[in-house]
């Protein structure tokens, strides 16, 4: 079931299809709405019960065991990745708003915001959108070594959609292959931060 899964994802978001036509690229900019509705949900720690689920669903994914949120989790060495597909019981609005959440505890462990864009795409039968926070780890002007620290490498946090329904987030980490970068760290303890 894995594969299939991951197989329609890779066919479903494949960027070379002949008859796509990119309809435009822009900067991702919150609307008033959504940031104030953002707000209300951190002040009312609606945030915690997901995390709690997706903590519980990730620990669980490595064991082999499925939680309540079916998370799947990818790796090959220079990246790592993990997918939380949307699910009704939580929300449409709950991808979005955990994307902005992640993107924000990870600026605090040492983290820039390098980009954050938007990219829709007019596909055969419907538009896909991908919604994305590319963030880079803090490098300073002056050091003492020539050594970088790159914490988890660098992090992509996007949302999938189709025709406006998000279809998952997906949060990955990319190592930065460079003499003057110190090790990775892994990607689990990224994890763990995040949904604790």
């Amino acid at each position: 079931m894995f594969e299939s899964i991951k197989h329609f994802v890779a066919t479903l978001f494949e960027r070379n299809h002949p008859e796509e036509k990119p309809v435009r690229n822009e900067m991702l900019v919150r609307s008033h709405s959504f940031k104030q509705g953002y707000q209300k949900w951190l002040v009312q720690k609606k945030e915690t019960e997901v995390l709690k689920n997706l903590y519980t669903s990730f620990t669980l994914s490595k064991l082999g065991v499925s939680g309540d949120l079916p998370i799947r989790y990818f790796s090959n060495g220079e990246q790592s990745s993990v997918l939380i597909p949307f699910i009704e019981p939580i929300g449409k609005e709950v991808l979005p708003r955990l994307q902005d959440y992640f993107r924000d505890r990870i600026m605090r462990i040492g983290y820039n915001l390098y980009v954050s864009e938007r990219q829709i795409i007019a596909r055969a039968g419907y538009n896909e959108r991908v919604d994305r926070h590319i963030l880079r780890p803090y490098v300073p002007a002056f050091s003492v070594d020539d050594m970088h620290e790159q914490l988890y490498g660098n992090i992509q946090i996007s949302v999938n959609y189709v025709n406006d329904r998000p279809i998952f987030l997906e949060l990955s980490a990319e190592t930065v292959n460079a003499l003057n970068y110190s090790a990775i760290y892994p990607f689990d303890e990224l994890l763990e931060i995040l949904f604790l």
